[in-house]
């Protein structure tokens, strides 16, 4: 993880038993440092390292942040 990334972000317990929205997209990363036979899923984004967008924004504009 990058040194300027944003602190971990933990889920509240209640969260964990919670039913969650099934995934828009998913996301293949650090492709750049993965072996080629490693298969890409179908239909997944692949980004060569970390997202630039910390686990705090993507949940903010997205629309699932709760405070």
């Amino acid at each position: 993880m990058p040194i300027d990334a944003p602190l971990q972000i933990y889920p509240f317990a209640s969260a964990i038993d919670t039913p969650l929205p099934k995934a828009e997209k998913t996301l293949s990363i650090m492709r750049d440092s993965c072996p080629e036979y490693i298969p890409v899923p179908e239909a997944s984004v692949v980004l060569p390292k970390y997202n630039e967008e910390g686990i705090e924004q993507w949940h903010k504009s997205h629309g699932a942040w709760v405070n």
